[in-house]
């Protein structure tokens, strides 16, 4: 296997794993309504556009003990309601190596998603791989599992929940900080072999990964005030080097790159990121907002749009979504996050506040997109998504609608 510059990948050992699994991969067969305001950049005529409401590309619904998800959905669709968006991809929060006794951890992942997206088409569509891929991947790094036994099971995985119907793998964590009791630090480095071969099952399907990484641009950084050491290390690793690497070895993965704009460290600056988008093709951001972390969140203390920030989305209009982040049934239609994001995009140009607010998730997610199931005996035995002309060649040949279970 190889990078785009045409050499191995992470060195001989790493090529040849990555090679392995691939081998055991070819056997498996509406943007936000935004408010009049004084601040707004725009008019409301200027804005009429902006009503076909938006897509929220980042939430997580909660399950309760018995993993039931009516509260959860409740919630999500009252809020989706009142501000106006139009479908949230919904996905697990990313698990750590050791998943037993963390609530729900049974019942979070794509197997229970893809039921939930089915009953309300149009409005969920999900990803799938933080409660079954991240462990995976975070227990080889940690050295409580070996990467050559892991790898049929972790392919298996990747491809079992594309034929759920996900439309990408998420929520997948290469540094995860610990907030709060029982909210677990994890960490992996973005170039670990299986997140390269998650890359090349990504981009072989034609689908993005959802990847939440704290950014860590100096050697060795302290760890941020407030957070408790353990769980958490006194010193983080340097960690953008890293992220290229994992950018570098297939072009064709779309990395989204979370939580653009929520900033636990002061080092995912608005430079860094214009550096990283103007250097890697493939790397896409969403953005999240939150009262807290001012210092680079897109808006001021005083809700207003930062210039380098409206610099920073002109010059690539292309690259950005809208992820809140939203984790129901614990955050309302009444939590702060929801008004917050829909004044700073109130507040940016027509064009670029729809290409942020739902057009450039259509792309880059391909939810024109519905996944096939081959019927058996035809040439190609896996699992595609199609658009809409294709779709009706599928259906006519014998080919079904997924998720292909």
């Amino acid at each position: 296997m190889k990078r785009a510059d045409g050499k191995p990948a992470g060195g001989g050992w790493v090529a040849r794993v990555l090679m392995g699994a691939l081998a055991w991969l070819t056997l498996l067969s509406p943007v936000m309504l935004p408010r009049p305001d004084a601040r707004a950049a725009a008019g409301p005529q200027e804005n009429a556009g902006l009503r076909a409401g938006a897509i929220d590309t980042h939430g997580h619904l909660q399950p309760s003990p018995s993993c039931g998800y009516d509260a959860a959905l409740e919630e999500a669709l009252e809020a989706m309601q009142r501000y106006g968006i139009r479908q949230t991809l919904i996905m697990p929060a990313p698990h750590p190596a050791q998943v037993e006794g963390l609530p729900g951890s049974q019942c979070a992942d794509y197997k229970a998603l893809a039921p939930l997206a089915a009953r309300h088409p149009g409005r969920f569509a999900f990803l799938g791989g933080g409660a079954t891929l991240n462990p995976m991947i975070h227990a080889v790094a940690s050295g409580e599992a070996d990467l050559e036994s892991t790898l049929p099971s972790f392919v298996t995985t990747a491809d079992e929940i594309l034929r759920y119907g996900a439309v990408g793998f998420g929520e997948l964590a290469a540094e995860h900080l610990s907030f709060r009791p029982g909210h677990p630090y994890i960490s992996a480095p973005p170039h670990h072999p299986l997140f390269l071969l998650l890359a090349d099952i990504a981009a072989s399907h034609d689908v993005p990964i959802d990847l939440h990484m704290e950014a860590v641009a100096a050697e060795d950084l302290p760890l941020p005030g407030g957070l408790q050491s353990p769980p958490n290390p006194g010193t983080l690793t340097e960690n953008i080097s890293a992220l290229e690497r994992l950018l570098a070895h297939n072009r064709d993965a779309r990395i989204v790159w979370a939580h653009a704009g929520w900033d636990n460290t002061g080092e995912r600056t608005v430079a860094l990121m214009r550096r990283l988008l103007r250097d890697h093709p493939n790397l896409y951001m969403n953005i999240k907002l939150r009262p807290r972390n001012v210092d680079n969140r897109p808006t001021d203390a005083a809700g207003r749009l930062r210039a380098g920030w409206l610099d920073l989305l002109r010059s690539f209009p292309d690259r950005f979504t809208l992820g809140l982040d939203a984790k129901y049934p614990e955050d309302t239609a009444d939590s702060g996050l929801f008004q917050l994001t829909e004044d700073f995009l109130s507040q940016l140009p027509p064009d670029l506040a729809n290409k942020v607010g739902h057009q450039n998730t259509v792309r880059i997610y391909q939810l024109g997109r519905r996944a096939i199931c081959h019927a058996p005996g035809t040439p190609g035995q896996r699992t595609l998504r199609v658009d809409a002309q294709a779709l009706e060649g599928h259906l006519g040949h014998g080919d079904r609608l997924g998720p292909c279970l």
